[in-house]
C-alpha cells in the first residue's frame, strides 16, 4: 500500500511509501494537477480538488497505481462564491429535425451537494458514484471524444442487445472503435440523458440521441440502456436502443401486427 500526495505548486502526483518515506513520481504523461488539494481514491479512480482553479480532475489510475490518465474535469458553476454543482443536471436539449415533445419527466435529487469546498462535492459525488459514471458517460459522447468515452469501461466489459442478438461483444477496445466511427460519421452526435434511477450496483437510464450523419440523413433513436457499474466504471450494460419511427403506424398497427391479426 502507498500514499497518494500530490504538489500543489507543481502539479506532480506522487506515491510514498508509508514504511521508507520514499517518492516515486507516478505517471500522468503531460497531464499536470496544479493547485491539487483533497485527494479521494475510490477503487482505480482518484479525484483530486484543484482549488483555484474550482474543479475536480477525475484520473483512471493503473491497476499498480503508477501511472494514470485524466478522463473527466467536473467543474462548479463560476460564482461569487463556491456553491458546488449538480451532478444530475441533464444537458440541454438541442434543435435538431429529430427532437419533439414528450412526456418523460427527469427525477431530481432532493439531495444537492452543499455549500463549501469542492472537496466535499468530490465525496458526495463518490456517494452517488453511479450516477457520477453516467453523467460521465454523457459528456464523453458530447464531447464526441472516444478516448474519453472509452476509458470509463473495464477492459473485461460486456455489451448486450437483447432485441438483436448478434450485435453483442467484449472488451473497451470495441467501445473505442464503435464510438470512434459514430463520432467521424455523426459529428453533431448528441446524446440527451432523460431519466434514471439505481438499483443496487445497476443504473437503469432512458436516452436520446441524435444528430446529422455526413450524408445529410438524420439519426434518432431513443431508449433504455440498464448498466452494472464496478469500482466507478461501465461492467455490462444492455441496450434497448431503437430508431425513432415518426411514421409508423397508430397502437391498434401495432397491436394487430404484434398478434398477427386480419386489419379490417
Amino acid at each position: 500500500m502507498a500514499l497518494l500526495v500530490v504538489q500543489s505548486a507543481t502539479g506532480l502526483l506522487f506515491r510514498v511509501d508509508p514504511l521508507t518515506g520514499v517518492a516515486t513520481r507516478v505517471d500522468l504523461g503531460e497531464t499536470l494537477l496544479t493547485n491539487g488539494d483533497g485527494l479521494l481514491v475510490v477503487g482505480t479512480t482518484l479525484y483530486v480538488v484543484q482549488n483555484r482553479l474550482n474543479q475536480v480532475a477525475v484520473i483512471k489510475l493503473s491497476p499498480d497505481g503508477t501511472s494514470g490518465v485524466l478522463v473527466d474535469t467536473l467543474t462548479s458553476p463560476a460564482s461569487g462564491e463556491n456553491t458546488g454543482f449538480d451532478a444530475r443536471r441533464p444537458s440541454r436539449s438541442l434543435e435538431t429535425a429529430c427532437i419533439y415533445p414528450t412526456r418523460a419527466s427527469r427525477p431530481r435529487s432532493s439531495r444537492r451537494p452543499s455549500s463549501g469546498s469542492l472537496a466535499s462535492t468530490a465525496v458526495e459525488l463518490y456517494r452517488r458514484g453511479m450516477t457520477l459514471v453516467i453523467e460521465r458517460l454523457q459528456q464523453a459522447q458530447n464531447a464526441r471524444a472516444a478516448p474519453r468515452l472509452a476509458a470509463l469501461f473495464t477492459d473485461d466489459y460486456q455489451s448486450v442487445q437483447p432485441a438483436h442478438p448478434n450485435r453483442g461483444f467484449g472488451g473497451s477496445s470495441q467501445v473505442f472503435a464503435n464510438w470512434s466511427s459514430i463520432f467521424a460519421n455523426i459529428p453533431d452526435f448528441t446524446a440527451e440523458l432523460l431519466a434514471w434511477t439505481v438499483d443496487g450496483d445497476k443504473e437503469w437510464s432512458e436516452w436520446h440521441w441524435h444528430g446529422t450523419r455526413t450524408d445529410g440523413s438524420v439519426l434518432c433513436e431513443r431508449g433504455v440502456i440498464i448498466v452494472t457499474v464496478r469500482n466507478n466504471m461501465l461492467a455490462a450494460a444492455r441496450l434497448y436502443m431503437e430508431p425513432t419511427e415518426f411514421d409508423g403506424g397508430d397502437i391498434e398497427t401495432a397491436v394487430q401486427e404484434m398478434t398477427g391479426s386480419p386489419t379490417d
